[in-house]
């Protein structure tokens, strides 16, 4: 396996940076990655010939990489040259991966995760298409209620017309100029919430997983598959004789999360100098309560490893049964919530004006 050479060959300046990419075109790299490691292709070699039968864009990044790795830089600095193609976590990956000597597994662990994310947004789009298109014929019909239906109504009283029926006349008269702008920007939100989603750079916790994050069940999801294959990493750079502090500062690199980074940072210290750790260090996704008490009790290695691999397992089936609660319920839960919450506001303000129109006349007889 080679990841490209290391003599200090300089590296051409003409090489332009690539931009951003998107989550299936890294999946799809990284997949062909693994496969010529396993294959036991040069990177450098194997790149430059699977360049030229990728598509688009996914064409230029591999030609940049094969570019970078045959001009003398290693993987981790050919990723690290490209930081709006390769997020952070990415490249964190890359370089545990090397230092263990296990890049193969280590990116396998990535494109999992990948996986699942991009598993969230499929289930995500098709749980959003339906309430979305509640809101926005709610909202028609509001509009038209306002504007064609409710001006009938003052003629029907005698003295005044009340004060809800006037607030929703009101608003009909204005509706006409700022009307069109509401179903305009809940469909721009969606589409930019979509493009941007689909990023790799959601691979971040910060930004672009935030908008994954928002959604009901998906915040556990994404820290338990964090908590997953941040235990993975680690076991396989104990396998390989990495120590244990500096072991836990690579892995937390891969999750991506500052929370996660600083926790790692204090436990490392706490861990090389042999003193205690703090059992409540915030909230960091991977760096679990539990995975900080594994490790700060755990210096044999003997033990450590087999026990964090089976940590490593149940937050995986954790994360199975999670994303089989979303594909379950998260479709059910965002329609009763958007979608029955537009019904509810359209109905209440078709209602209340028509019942108590009906309470006028019965008491005028």
């Amino acid at each position: 396996m080679s990841e490209g050479p290391s003599s200090g060959v300089p590296v051409s300046s003409d090489i332009r940076p690539i931009g951003a990419v998107s989550l299936d075109d890294l999946i799809a790299l990284n997949d062909e990655i693994v496969a010529l490691i396993r294959a036991g292709v040069p990177l450098e070699r194997g790149l430059v010939g699977l360049s030229g039968d990728l598509p688009g864009r996914l064409r230029r990044i591999t030609a940049a990489l094969a570019s970078r790795l045959s001009q003398g830089e290693s993987l981790a600095a050919a990723t690290a040259a490209e930081p709006q193609t390769f997020p952070p976590v990415y490249r964190a990956l890359v370089t545990a991966g090397l230092r263990c000597g296990r890049l193969g597994p280590v990116l396998e662990g990535l494109a999992n995760s990948a996986r699942k994310l991009r598993e969230i947004r499929q289930i995500m789009l098709l749980s959003l298409l339906y309430p979305l298109g509640v809101v926005l014929l709610a909202f028609g019909l509001f509009a038209f209620l306002v504007m064609a239906l409710l001006p009938a109504f003052p003629p029907l009283y005698d003295r005044h017309t009340p004060a809800g029926l006037e607030r929703l006349m009101s608003i009909g008269g204005r509706i006409g100029v700022w009307g069109p702008i509401v179903p305009i920007a809940i469909v721009l939100l969606f589409a930019l919430w979509w493009y941007r989603s689909s990023r790799a750079l959601v691979l971040q916790t910060s930004g672009g997983r935030g908008l994954l994050s928002s959604m009901p069940g998906v915040s556990s999801l994404l820290a338990s598959a964090q908590a997953a294959s941040l235990a993975d990493v680690l076991a396989l750079l104990l396998e390989q004789g990495v120590p244990l502090d500096e072991a836990v500062r690579l892995a937390a690199g891969t999750v991506g999360d500052p929370a996660t980074h600083a926790a790692a940072q204090s436990l490392a210290i706490a861990v090389q100098g042999g003193g205690g750790v703090a059992s409540d260090t915030g909230r960091a996704n991977g760096l679990t309560p539990f995975m900080r008490w594994i490790i700060a009790n755990g210096q044999n290695e003997r033990t450590l490893v087999p026990l964090v691999r089976h940590t490593a397992q149940i937050y995986r089936q954790r994360t199975l049964r999670q994303a089989d609660w979303l594909r379950t319920y998260l479709p059910t839960v965002l329609t009763v919530g958007i979608g029955g919450t537009a019904t509810l506001l359209y109905c209440l303000a078709l209602f209340i004006p028509y019942t108590e129109l009906l309470k006028h006349l019965a008491d005028r007889m």
